[in-house]
């Protein structure tokens, strides 16, 4: 599987799991001038990238 489904697939699973917290990388949400606490940190990031690898 490629990185950008990975990702696709990690953000859905993150939503289902997250509603309403932003799934962007910090700096793109600091760009857009959101608060930075309410959404995925970069561990969270990883850790759902690596639970869709595990076949979640």
């Amino acid at each position: 599987m490629e990185d950008a489904e990975i990702e696709r697939r990690a953000k859905q699973l993150w939503t289902k799991e997250n509603p309403g917290r932003p799934w962007l990388p910090v700096a793109q949400r600091v760009e857009l001038g959101q608060d930075l606490s309410a959404g995925a940190s970069e561990e969270d990031r990883k850790r759902y990238m690596e639970r869709v690898r595990n076949g979640e």
